[in-house]
């Protein structure tokens, strides 16, 4: 037996005036399936990794997979940062851009500047888009590196440092 318009009708305004037991329903039937829900979303996952891809780009920055490749292809693959060579499409590859124009995961055209590991998009995040922080980073960590090179912190004459 096939649904009329009027079963289907009282069954859209049935669900309107309770949606807490719509809730209670649908919450159930979750419970009761999760293991074939979850087999069924991974599976959909793996078969459209590509779609699933495109669109992250499309809603979070504004990209086409196109857009990203020429930014991949206009960096040699290296992040432009350290200029290491890049995952590929993988989670340890972003894009930074500058956060004062758009907010954290989104960016647009005027404010990405370019593909970079994880680790460097954090450094960068963490140093809130300044390079003078990342120069008294740098000189700081030489610094501290020579102290603990210093033979006389060890306790040694410099000809016996020489030798070892």
């Amino acid at each position: 037996m096939t649904p009329t318009e009027a079963d289907r009708e009282y069954h859209r305004r049935w669900r309107a005036e309770n949606p807490d037991k719509v809730a209670r329903i649908h919450q159930r039937y979750r419970d009761a399936h999760r293991d074939d829900i979850n087999e069924r979303h991974g599976r959909w996952e793996k078969d459209n990794a590509d779609t699933k891809r495109a669109y992250g780009l499309k809603y979070r920055h504004g990209m086409t997979l196109a857009d990203w490749d020429a930014m991949w292809d206009a960096q040699g693959g290296r992040c432009y940062l350290c200029q290491e060579p890049l995952a590929g499409r993988s989670r340890g590859t972003h894009i930074d851009h500058d956060q004062s124009c758009c907010p954290p995961q989104r960016s647009c055209a005027s404010c990405r500047r370019g593909l970079a590991h994880s680790g460097c998009n954090r450094m960068v995040g963490r140093a809130k888009d300044d390079p003078e922080w990342f120069r008294r980073f740098a000189d700081n960590l030489e610094m501290a590196n020579r102290r603990l090179r210093d033979p006389a912190r060890l306790g040694m004459t410099a000809e016996l440092a020489e030798e070892v």
